[in-house]
């Protein structure tokens, strides 16, 4: 997993439905509900940032074109599906995903 190349634009306005999966199990402790949500927003723009290939392979075999220069296209909804990025980090050696 590498670092993080991603910057989040329209994807914005998901980050308190992010957040709020943070301040529900304590209870409303703004302090913890802080420090546990920017390990996760860390994790959520990582997961992000690795399928960021994978996301600009399909739009082009969708038939989107990009401009020459373009970097990758990704979302951070994308990188909030933890359970979905293990499968494909499971099943990518076998079908040559990457």
């Amino acid at each position: 997993l590498g670092v993080n190349r991603m910057l989040p634009f329209a994807d914005l306005a998901l980050l308190p439905f992010f957040m709020i999966w943070c301040v529900a199990p304590h209870r409303g402790n703004l302090f913890r509900a802080l420090l546990i949500g920017l390990v996760i927003m860390g994790l959520i723009l990582f997961i992000s940032t690795d399928l960021a290939p994978l996301f600009r392979e399909t739009g082009e075999m969708a038939g989107l074109s990009f401009p020459e220069g373009y970097g990758e296209v990704s979302s951070l909804d994308a990188g909030s599906h933890v359970v979905p990025w293990l499968l494909l980090k499971v099943i990518s050696p076998f079908y040559g995903f990457d």
